[in-house]
């Protein structure tokens, strides 16, 4: 998730027409979600880290959700650690 400062800079860009600093922050807030999923899924095999993102994508679909966001895969990716005991 973006910090509040994150946020900010990326709202004065888009206000300013800043596409490069926009994108450079944009970069910066993937890459920390990007962290972030990494070290949730950190023991979990590549089938068990397949199942979670199918997981979040039937449970986004049975709740009539458009999107899936990160918290959604860490709620998953922890279910699957917790099935295998990891």
């Amino acid at each position: 998730m973006a910090t509040g400062e994150q946020l900010k800079s990326l709202i004065e860009s888009y206000l300013e027409s800043d596409d490069a600093h926009f994108l450079a922050v944009a970069m910066q807030v993937a890459a920390s979600e990007a962290q972030r999923l990494a070290g949730a899924a950190t023991g979990l095999s590549y089938a068990d880290v397949t199942r979670s993102c199918d997981e979040a994508i039937k449970d986004a679909i049975i709740h009539d959700r458009k999107k899936i966001d990160t918290a959604d895969v860490l709620k998953t990716l922890a279910e699957r650690k917790a099935i295998n005991g990891k």
